[in-house]
């Protein structure tokens, strides 16, 4: 399916931009919903008392489910979330989800990592409802934002790498924009090419919720994301649900 990306904002000379899933990927995933949020003009710099409680009301919750589960691939959702990338061809243990690598982090201590405001916001959402949760700044990303397979010609650098970027198979699960990966693998989110840091002014959240998790937790966390970006950062959010039957949302132009 194509969406078209021509033409712009009713009122404005600015191209507009789309957030843009390939069918193919809910072929892998079935029945997955996918949250899409954004932000825009926000300040995201310096200490924030309210971003750090949530943050760390979630991760002491996170922290004591060490007491239940011997490792967090035995956590349920995260044990969901392993057969779903095994069964899409995508090595879980190579490429963990991105929330097992935080909910591992948690397990190992209880002192919060603290990173900025949105994305202390972002975690703690994450860790409450035990769903991969990421941002990307969009003053970084160029053209359409887009859930789609690699051509194989795309070029990717890991997060604290140094060196050449590495070219990526072609087939690959990725988050692209017009200039290449964002992020490798799907829910595997260690790139640092858009990553929201305290001078990020506008950015695009997204999470990814199994079928098997509930049909009501896409809602929870887009409820979740919304009221605590609002309510702490004083700007509104813009969300929206997709899945295979919705495809593409709007972004905010550039």
């Amino acid at each position: 399916m194509s969406v078209s990306t021509k033409g712009s904002k009713k009122g404005s000379n600015l191209p507009s931009r789309r957030f843009v899933v390939d069918e193919s990927i809910f072929d892998s995933f079935p029945g997955m919903q996918i949250v899409v949020a954004t932000v825009t003009k926000m300040n995201n710099s310096g200490n924030n008392d309210a971003s750090r409680e949530w943050l760390e009301s979630a991760w002491t919750a996170t922290h004591k489910l060490s007491e239940e589960y011997p490792n967090p691939q035995s956590v349920p959702r995260i044990g969901l979330w392993r057969t779903a990338l095994r069964d899409a061809g995508i090595n879980p243990k190579k490429y963990p989800v991105s929330i097992e690598a935080m909910v591992r982090r948690t397990f190992k201590t209880s002192a919060p990592l603290v990173i900025n405001p949105l994305t202390d916001l972002i975690h703690s959402v994450s860790l409450d409802h035990l769903v991969p949760v990421g941002g990307f700044d969009l003053g970084r990303l160029r053209g359409d934002f887009r859930l789609a397979r690699t051509r194989g010609e795309e070029t990717f650098r890991e997060l604290g790498t140094e060196g050449d970027a590495i070219q990526v198979e072609a087939d690959e699960i990725a988050y692209l924009d017009d200039e290449g990966v964002q992020t490798r693998q799907f829910v595997w989110r260690q790139a640092g090419a858009s990553l929201i840091v305290e001078d990020t002014t506008d950015a695009v959240i997204v999470a990814e919720v199994l079928a098997e998790v509930g049909s009501d937790v896409a809602e929870q966390v887009s409820d979740d994301l919304k009221d605590r970006i609002e309510t702490v950062l004083e700007r509104p959010v813009d969300a929206a649900v997709l899945d295979g039957r919705k495809l593409s949302c709007e972004l905010p132009a550039r």
